[in-house]
């Protein structure tokens, strides 16, 4: 397993799997195109990253800075990869990054019905501080 960086080369090169990896965890009307990966959005070639596992794109997270906390858009690990550590790993990596660049607090919202994400991330040390329309808010302050 390797953690790289995305850019949005290895995304046009690695989209039909991108949407295969988002469309395994989200139901159809949610499901990222190819304008949701690449939209703009403030330094998220910096903090957003994919594990390869033979070479292949088993997981990602795609991240976004705001104010002086990493946002988390979205963080999919294909099911026959998942309960392998990839999504901790990940999870864990923009953890560590937040940390040696200063920044207070990871956020992120997951719907709520998703009762294994919801359970996934306080297993994490996120705690939900709220929530936003079909979403609950999480946050995880890094110190």
């Amino acid at each position: 397993m390797k953690i790289v960086q995305l850019n949005k080369e290895m995304v046009l090169e690695n989209i039909v799997r991108l949407i295969e990896i988002d469309r395994a965890i989200i139901d159809e009307g949610g499901t990222w195109t190819l304008d949701n990966f690449l939209m703009k959005l403030n330094h998220k070639w910096d903090y957003s990253f994919a594990m390869l596992v033979d070479n292949q794109i088993a997981g990602f997270v795609i991240c976004s800075v705001k104010d002086n906390s990493l946002y988390i858009h979205r963080l999919a690990v294909l099911p026959e990869y998942q309960g392998k550590k990839i999504g901790s790993t990940l999870l864990k990596y923009i953890c560590e990054i937040c940390l040696k660049q200063h920044m207070n607090c990871v956020t992120l919202q997951v719907k709520k019905f998703n009762i294994e994400a919801q359970r996934f991330y306080e297993r994490h040390g996120f705690e939900r501080i709220g929530s936003n329309g079909p979403n609950y808010v999480y946050k995880k302050v890094i110190r």
